[in-house]
């Protein structure tokens, strides 16, 4: 992958100078804030100001606010103050609000006075703090216990407010043709929200076009330095357009190609210019975006940990959970499943945009199946695996004069190192999630329990992002589609052990149209009862869950619902016996 300057600015924390220790009961803070050397500070990740409010949450008191000073070349912050003694023992929480333009709500309160702490959760959602007209760029939490020595350490993440968008040449573009290729500018048209961020500019108002000149060729972009910056979008479909216009140095030529963004907070979207042959022998320029990859700390520097196999790649270790999987017709076409399954998360190869992996067939495997079978296993495979994301439907197979499978074409999202990172991000968010499902559950507890969970931590959306019908969106981006609904409840089922299937098919409505549409069936003591995520789920924001779609028979879904799916799925014969909710 191509290195990118990390989404979360690390600031390593140190003591100042002064005694830390507590004096008669009072608690010096002091945190010295600056991101980790080579690190490059520009744009809208310099600090130009910096205030930081202390709350005691327990309480529900406001205990003071602190302007911090900012430090040279805005790479970081100093704090230094005192909290009173009165809050010896109890858990109090200082709230970094870095380069806020305006704040329709001042939280200019006095010191001691009760309020309502929730006021700061915009802090840390996709939200602005308290209105649509409020912006600041970074914000950061930090929790101690007053009365002791427990001071901050470590790093403080900020969080961004914004998206950052990087132009780079495609893999195998040579480095002659990236010195003739500019970039001449990036246009932004129909923004919805009423604040762009451009390189050292802040446009405040609502614009209808925005232009960014830009001039510089391919080989001098800057990887490690955006183009622009965009605050988050969520004003529709249609989202946020760029045009960026390309010219070919030689002959003067310039083509401009629209790319549409839905942009998301600490989000980087990379625009990656590729060149692929004309029908007159010369050159389209293709831009393609791309998408929401949520960069983990330092990870363009660092080496992302492996998987682990009980965390989420490796589920055949508990085959149970897979029901397409137990329906294959012998051990044969069980080993071709794992090799599938094997070749799909542990691929090496590099490819170019638009090429296909060819994978062969070996040993008792190859000239063993025909295509009927061939494709039964595949489709079991990406029916039963949400964990697979990253692998298109393996449909196109090679036969041989028998009319047996010899090899057959994988189509891959992401190359390698893109790949283990949103494998890591996806098992590490479903972890988080998990860890709060208590042990010793009966099985309908334990399906209840992760649908609610599931459902208060997302919201229906992503129709324009690559993400929206997957885990990745279900788990991380937290915007989905139906089938993005299914997946995910699918993928996080599986890994508390209950068997769940993924359901495609269309929602009926009541004057006779259809359209596509996914749900789930899972097992609960040995009988199989639909859910449909998409359907329970409340208005985006809200906590309300719904079990009108819950633990229900055929007979009850028919009424709205339609399968349709190749593969043939269980009977559920009676809607489960729910107590009130």
């Amino acid at each position: 992958m191509v290195g990118l300057v990390a989404l979360s600015l690390l600031a390593a924390c140190t003591r100042g100078e002064e005694e830390l220790l507590p004096v008669d009961g009072e608690t010096r803070f002091s945190v010295v804030t600056n991101v980790p050397a080579g690190t490059d500070v520009s744009g809208a990740d310099v600090i130009r100001n910096a205030t930081v409010f202390f709350v005691a949450p327990s309480s529900g008191r406001f205990i003071k606010k602190v302007d911090a000073v900012v430090l040279p070349g805005g790479s970081g912050v100093r704090v230094h103050t005192v909290i009173p003694a009165a809050y010896a023992g109890q858990t109090v929480c200082a709230y970094f609000v870095v380069n806020a333009s305006a704040l329709s709500d001042p939280l200019d309160m006095e010191p001691e006075s009760v309020f309502d702490v929730s006021r700061f959760d915009g802090l840390f959602t996709r939200d602005s703090l308290n209105g649509d007209s409020t912006h600041f760029v970074m914000s950061a939490k930090v929790s101690f216990r007053a009365g002791g020595t427990d001071m901050p350490g470590g790093d403080i993440k900020f969080d961004r407010t914004f998206a950052k968008v990087y132009i780079a040449a495609a893999d195998g573009m040579s480095p002659e043709r990236q010195r003739e290729l500019s970039v001449v500018s990036v246009e932004i048209v129909n923004g919805r929200t009423g604040g762009y961020l451009f390189r050292e500019g802040i446009f405040p108002e609502r614009s209808v076009s925005v232009l960014l000149p830009v001039n510089e060729t391919i080989d001098q972009m800057n990887i490690h330095k955006p183009v622009c910056y965009l605050y988050p979008d969520d004003g529709g479909p249609d989202g946020t357009h760029l045009i960026v216009k390309l010219r070919n140095d030689p002959d003067g030529r310039v083509v401009a190609k629209r790319v549409l963004l839905c942009s998301r907070k600490n989000t980087a979207y990379k625009l990656t210019i590729a060149e692929i042959p004309g029908e007159d022998g010369g050159y389209a320029i293709q831009v393609s975006d791309w998408e929401a990859d949520i960069l983990l700390p330092d990870a363009g520097q660092g080496v992302l940990p492996s998987p682990l196999p009980d965390e989420g790649i490796d589920l055949l270790n508990a085959a149970d959970v897979f029901y397409y999987y137990n329906q294959l017709r012998d051990t044969l076409e069980k080993k071709l499943y794992r090799s599938m399954f094997d070749k799909a998360n542990n691929f090496t190869e590099t490819l170019r945009p638009g090429e296909r992996l060819i994978v062969e067939l070996t040993g008792d495997l190859r000239e063993r199946f025909t295509k009927e079978e061939f494709l039964r296993v595949s489709r079991s495979l990406l029916n039963d695996m949400a964990i697979m994301f990253n692998t298109g439907i393996i449909t196109s197979y090679r036969l041989d004069p028998a009319g047996q499978v010899i090899s057959y074409r994988m189509d891959l999202i992401a190359m390698r190192p893109t790949f283990d990172m949103r494998t890591e991000l996806v098992i590490s968010a479903a972890g988080k999630l998990l860890d709060r499902v208590p042990s010793g559950l009966s099985e309908f507890e334990k399906v209840k329990t992760v649908h609610d969970l599931f459902l208060r931590s997302v919201s229906y959306g992503g129709m324009t992002s690559s993400f929206g019908g997957n885990i990745i969106g279900g788990l991380v981006t937290g915007k989905v589609v139906c089938e993005g609904y299914a997946r995910t409840l699918q993928y996080l089922l599986q890994r508390t052990g209950i068997q769940a299937i993924f359901v495609g098919g269309d929602a009926l409505f009541s004057n006779g149209s259809t359209v596509p549409h996914a749900w789930n069936i899972v097992r609960v003591d040995g009988k199989y009862y639909a859910i449909d995520a998409t359907w329970n789920d409340g208005i985006s924001g809200s906590d309300f869950v719904g079990y009108n779609y819950f633990l229900k028979s055929d007979a009850t879904m028919s009424r709205d619902h339609l399968i349709n799916m190749v593969l043939p799925a269980p009977e559920c014969p009676e809607d489960y016996p729910l107590p009130n909710f």
